[in-house]
């Protein structure tokens, strides 16, 4: 019969450093066809993926989609405790073919949006930065792609072993892309700025 379950507080750690809490996931499921009927919500997530990069007020499903064995993945979230969504996730995933497709996208916001996370750090005038951000994930024949855009304009900084003043208006655009093939365990990794 149709099950749920539901967990209050759950954490998942990797041994690579990058690891997640969340508060609230319901998992759903039909006991006789477990992977063609499961779904995953979840509510008050985090996600730490290095040191003062956490991403936060993640929530979120995935679902069942039209085609079977295929899953529907949608996240958003915030970024340091920061109030509204900043980025979405969304895409699909095929388990039993091992493939699938994720575009993780921030649109442009000012760094105001973030402030209690850079009040003590080296950057100045928040409301003047502004940053947009997108990374997408292809997965086919054991092989993952990868191509991400990160664009950044206005950005000030201040330390005084850098200067003796605010350093104004530093814009940098960049792209990486790559692939990394699970059989072979090769990592292909091509970057530039622009």
């Amino acid at each position: 019969g149709k099950l749920s379950l539901i967990m209050g507080d759950l954490a998942l750690l990797t041994v690579l450093g990058p690891y997640a809490s969340m508060q609230g996931v319901v998992v759903s499921a039909d006991s006789k066809d477990a992977l063609d009927t499961a779904s995953v919500k979840v509510g008050g997530g985090e996600v730490h993926l290095w040191p003062g990069m956490v991403l936060t007020g993640v929530t979120g499903a995935v679902t069942q989609a039209k085609e079977p064995g295929r899953l529907v993945i949608q996240f958003s979230g915030g970024y340091g405790g920061a109030e509204g969504t900043l980025w979405q996730a969304s895409g699909w995933l095929d388990p039993r073919a091992e493939s699938g497709s994720l575009l993780v996208k921030a649109d442009r916001f000012t760094f105001d949006r973030i402030a209690p996370v850079l009040e003590q750090s080296m950057v100045r005038d928040f409301d003047k930065t502004a940053i947009n951000a997108e990374l997408r994930l292809e997965l086919a024949d054991q092989v993952l792609r990868f191509q991400g855009l990160a664009d950044l304009v206005g950005l000030n900084v201040f330390h005084p072993m850098l200067s003796e003043s605010t350093v104004r208006d530093i814009s940098q655009r960049g792209n990486l892309e790559g692939s990394y093939d699970r059989r072979a365990r090769v990592l292909q990794v091509a970057g530039f700025l622009l």
